[in-house]
């Protein structure tokens, strides 16, 4: 990017902070738990989005200035890659012996992130709505009255809808919901499964091109060049109506990653 100041050229420069686990002594090397791989692909997507920004204002270039509801999702794009058998092939070795990963335990892997996967995303969705209905419509009582809703009533009240297993009388896991509180996501929550939804649709480009390598060659430069590339200077709506040729998101490509639609709608 240009420094507007001096019209100098700076190279972006992006850190991963993934957490990783260290060796378990000094003769054996670090060993990452599929968590780990996942998180380290999540977090490259957000180095991309730093690295290849065509903007030239910092306070607009990568993840700068970028909408919330549009900010993970170049990360969580990356995730999908981690589930591919090729990619499998290519990084799961055994740290002795260097065989690769059995096919069974791939399948495994594969068929991981299906597991209790309507459970996670009521979950979720539980969160974001019991967030947006506290930060919108909920009147707080006084200190010394009784009537309405406490936050804990609210909770229940959302559960009815969204949970599965209700919530016990003495449940107050909104004391620990820190993320809306005290965490920056206050009426914010939805965009963690917002910004899925784009992630699945985009990665579902890819997966549209019926193996054809020059196609997903040709999809992979349309992303780089709108959803990289953009940053905060670009309306999301925009970037995404240039990559995905079309104004709206669709919700199949998240419910069949998740095994909750066959992979035969998917089209």
């Amino acid at each position: 990017m240009e420094e507007p100041a001096t019209g100098k050229l700076r190279i972006p420069i992006a850190y991963m902070i993934c957490n990783q686990p260290p060796p378990l002594s000094d003769s054996e090397p670090s060993r990452m738990k599929f968590q780990d791989v996942t998180t380290l692909f999540h977090e490259f997507g957000h180095c991309l989005q730093h690295m290849l920004t065509t903007v030239n204002y910092p306070q607009a270039s990568g993840i700068k200035g970028l909408e919330w509801d549009f900010l993970e999702v170049a990360s969580q794009f990356m995730e999908n890659f981690a589930y591919e058998p090729e990619w499998l092939d290519r990084m799961a070795h055994h740290y002795k012996t260097d065989e690769s990963m059995p096919q069974d335990m791939k399948k495994t892997v594969m068929k991981s992130r299906e597991c209790l996967a309507g459970l996670a995303m009521m979950r979720q969705l539980h969160f974001a709505t019991l967030d947006m209905e506290l930060h919108t419509n909920y009147k707080a009582r006084s200190s010394n009255s009784t009537d309405g809703e406490s936050i804990f009533d609210v909770n229940r009240r959302i559960a009815q809808k969204t949970c599965l297993v209700p919530p016990i009388p003495e449940d107050r896991f909104l004391c620990s919901f820190a993320h809306i509180f005290g965490g920056g996501y206050a009426a914010g929550y939805y965009s963690y499964k917002y910004s899925e939804l784009y992630s699945a649709d985009a990665y579902a480009a890819l997966e549209e091109q019926a193996g054809s390598i020059e196609s997903k060659r040709r999809i992979g430069r349309k992303y780089r060049d709108t959803i990289l590339a953009y940053g905060g200077g670009t309306d999301p709506k925009q970037a995404w109506k240039e990559f995905r040729g079309r104004d709206g998101v669709q919700v199949d490509a998240l419910l069949r990653h998740s095994g909750l639609q066959s992979a035969t709608a998917k089209m």
